[in-house]
């Protein structure tokens, strides 16, 4: 975002952020029977109280506690499939993962309400395992002299899809007003897809027998 010299043209900046990208968030807060989607909104802005973090701010501070919710999920999980592939094999583990990484997907894709978003999320995060046995991957078959290039390699691919990512998802913020992210879920959906098929027909199982 770009911070302008006035600062009424700022407060404006910001009022047409949230206007714009706060349309997913408002559509779960009009389609959430449970409550959550209240709960976690009072809760955020208790924390905005605390902080004295101003109010438009906010989908901000919501965005970032689900996707907190994910990484620490994948922290919790991440060391479990690495123990799991040194017993049956980085392949089977690998595939597993991504198996899941679409059922989440696919959840995202079909949520109608916060429940089923935040279910896709914790399914996501906990099967999100396949970056940690990626390491391993290489570990396996590279000798010590060039596993560091290996390793590299792996931030490389994620620097790629943090440059393209953000390019796709703001295509997608274009499509529509209101279903365009069942269709960015979508995509995501159908590579993971692509990801499965991949692993399943070429990748070779690395673990030392």
């Amino acid at each position: 975002m770009v911070v302008l010299r006035s600062g009424s043209s700022t407060f404006n900046q910001n009022a047409d952020y949230e206007e714009k990208n706060g349309k997913h968030s408002l559509y779960y807060s009009k389609h959430d029977s449970s409550g959550l989607y209240s709960l976690l909104q009072n809760s955020i802005r208790s924390f905005q109280g605390l902080l004295n973090v101003p109010e438009e701010f906010n989908s901000v501070l919501f965005g970032g506690v689900l996707g907190s919710l994910f990484s620490f999920l994948q922290f919790l999980s991440s060391p479990i499939f690495g123990a799991l592939s040194d017993v049956y094999g980085r392949k089977p583990i690998i595939i597993f993962s991504l198996i899941g990484i679409s059922v989440s997907y696919g959840l995202w894709f079909i949520a109608s309400n916060f429940v089923i978003f935040v279910l896709a999320r914790i399914i996501g995060g906990l099967c999100k395992g396949n970056v940690s046995l990626s390491y391993s991957v290489m570990t396996d078959i590279l000798d010590p002299q060039s596993r560091s290039k290996g390793m590299a390699l792996i931030g490389v691919a994620f620097s790629i899809g943090f440059i393209i990512g953000p390019v796709v998802g703001v295509g997608f913020s274009k499509w529509g007003t209101s279903g365009w992210f069942a269709a960015s879920a979508f995509y995501a959906f159908a590579l993971s897809l692509g990801n499965i098929l991949f692993c399943s027909y070429y990748f070779q199982e690395t673990l030392p027998k």
